[in-house]
């Protein structure tokens, strides 16, 4: 915009752009709701509407005006779940390079444990927390660069995971959206803030596994789902701009008399 050099030259404090993408929540988030059933409705801004996609914890239900997502562990019907989506999920991609080495070496030691696939993501996830041991929210690294730095955020956690699941021969896939932070962070708390998060196919079901997280709750709510790449995990952002957040209530099954 126009300014003159007194103003351009003038010191200003820096963009703060997690802080700037997060979403105050309308309540405050208890861990037992957390752990259960939570729906939430949107419309949207400037009515520029788009379908959040399905999880096997997201069921998604349009209405007229926006809406509504309902999320727990079974809430949703999950992913396609045909052998040639299963395929797909298995490739290496230039993201998630499950045959490289380094991926490779790491895998390695927990798929000759011969353990159940929904075990082996949890081991694999433990094994990936002994090398992503630093925080870094710049920019957006492949697993293989990832495990090379040690460092990185829940994109790069995500990416580290589905890699190494697709190295177990397990079918992966990347969520992004949002995740409730009760806890102040970044100088603001209760908000939901940019997340992403694992999904694999397991024990015949598509379940979803947060590295950065230890786990998965019913405040994930996935935007996208890729194969770790930046441009489905900035699309996740963008979308959440578009959500005019209506309400958000704990669905709870009523007790018999």
């Amino acid at each position: 915009r126009p300014a003159n050099r007194d103003t351009a030259l003038r010191p200003h404090p820096p963009y703060r752009l997690l802080r700037n993408v997060m979403a105050k929540s309308p309540v405050r988030i208890g861990p037992a709701a957390a752990q259960g059933h939570i729906r939430y409705r949107f419309g949207f801004i400037d009515g520029i509407a788009f379908a959040p996609p399905v999880t096997g914890e997201q069921r998604v239900s349009a209405g007229a005006t926006g809406v509504t997502l309902d999320i727990c562990i079974r809430c949703g019907p999950g992913l396609p779940s045909d052998p040639g989506t299963l395929a797909g999920a298995r490739r290496a991609t230039a993201w998630l390079q499950h045959d490289h080495p380094r991926v490779l070496a790491l895998a390695r030691p927990v798929i000759r444990r011969q353990l159940s696939p929904a075990r082996t993501m949890e081991e694999l996830a433990v094994r990936a927390r002994t090398v992503m041991q630093r925080i870094d929210f710049t920019g957006h690294r492949s697993a293989a660069d990832a495990l090379a730095s040690g460092s990185g955020d829940c994109t790069e956690d995500a990416v580290v995971l589905a890699a190494l699941g697709r190295a177990a021969g397990i079918p992966t896939r990347v969520a992004s959206g949002l995740v409730y932070s009760r806890e102040r962070y970044h100088g603001v708390s209760n908000v939901f803030m940019p997340h992403s998060w694992t999904l694999a196919y397991v024990d015949g079901a598509w379940r979803s596994f947060d590295m950065s997280l230890d786990g998965f709750d019913a405040t994930h709510i996935a935007l996208t789902i890729g194969d770790g790449d930046a441009r489905s995990i900035a699309a996740a952002g963008q979308l959440a701009s578009l959500l005019d957040w209506q309400s958000l209530a704990e669905v709870r099954t009523r007790a018999s008399p």
